[in-house]
């Protein structure tokens, strides 16, 4: 029986990749989350996510963007309603 290795190595390419990944994300390399989430996308190509699009969107939904962005569709009168409860009717 053979033992097969899927692990993916990195290149200049991928490095550069994902540090074009990080810099569209807005993260500067002087800011202290850029080493941790260049970590966390390194990870994620070893694990075989190789496409700029999904390496974004892990990014993203690792960060929170996703949660963000919803929260700011909500309509704000109705906000709060949601704290307070409804109003009594007259």
């Amino acid at each position: 029986m053979s033992s097969e290795n899927f692990k993916t190595y990195l290149n200049s390419d991928h490095l550069d990749l994902i540090e074009g990944i990080l810099n569209r994300a807005g993260f500067e390399e002087i800011s202290p989350e850029y080493s941790s989430y260049a970590a966390f996308l390194v990870g994620r190509f070893e694990r075989g996510t190789t496409s700029r699009a999904e390496l974004a969107y892990s990014l993203q939904r690792h960060h929170g963007a996703i949660q963000t962005e919803l929260s700011r569709r909500l309509p704000t009168r109705f906000h709060r309603y949601a704290v307070q409860g409804l109003p009594d009717a007259a």
